[in-house]
């Protein structure tokens, strides 16, 4: 079965961090150390044990991404250069005006041909919280789960007043936009879909991606 409502899965079940209740296979990223941006990070892990049922107490939190290669990450913060390998398969990425939108397309004469469409926008995103999640470019059984804004207080009133009931029945698709001032969101499905039993399976198979020469990874 494949996936259509894959921000849906997190906000109801927590899926797929839920799948080890303690959170052994979850990785919480921050890209600053900005106060607002660790608070972020102590209220999403606070959200997903209560979602769960169950403390994350073997949840890691880290600003070095070479100890969650191997894991689901959570990513807070705002998008940094010296990241730009996580964000690869992301459905829309930062730029310093706006925004550059990746989005599937089919060739119309052969719909086993796909393509992917770039697009650079100009758009104004100081007062939104974005929340996109997309398949990790580390291991493809795992996926990478983003929350970033253009400023750490952006970040922590969009967690702490978005992501809430009232707001999540519009947690859809693989891309979600909520704007702080006016209160209202917007999802969006932008990238291919994935099956869930690729998730679960990739869990009873041996890791990817654990020898050393890929942890130097260059870029990090």
């Amino acid at each position: 079965m494949k996936v259509t409502h894959y921000l849906l899965y997190i906000s109801n079940m927590a899926f797929p961090f839920s799948i080890y209740p303690d959170l052994q296979n979850t990785g919480i990223l921050i890209t600053d150390f900005y106060a607002e941006t660790i608070a972020s990070a102590m209220q999403v892990a606070f959200q997903l044990g209560k979602t769960i049922d169950y403390p994350g107490y073997r949840m890691t939190i880290t600003y070095d991404i070479n100890k969650i290669l191997d894991k689901d990450i959570i990513v807070l913060g705002g998008q940094i250069e010296r990241y730009a390998p996580l964000y690869e398969n992301a459905p829309i990425k930062f730029t310093k005006t706006g925004m550059q939108k990746e989005s599937l397309i089919r060739n119309e004469l052969d719909k086993r041909v796909k393509m992917q469409l770039k697009t650079v926008e100009n758009v104004d995103f100081s007062n939104y919280l974005v929340a996109q999640t997309y398949k990790s470019p580390f291991n493809p059984n795992r996926i990478v789960f983003e929350l970033l804004a253009k400023t750490p207080k952006t970040l922590l009133k969009g967690i702490q007043e978005g992501l809430i009931a009232k707001n999540l029945g519009n947690f859809d698709g693989d891309l979600w936009l909520y704007n702080i001032e006016s209160e209202k969101s917007y999802s969006y499905r932008m990238g291919e879909k994935y099956k869930i039993k690729d998730l679960i399976d990739g869990y009873e198979k041996e890791r990817l991606y654990e020898n050393d020469e890929y942890r130097k990874i260059t870029e990090f």
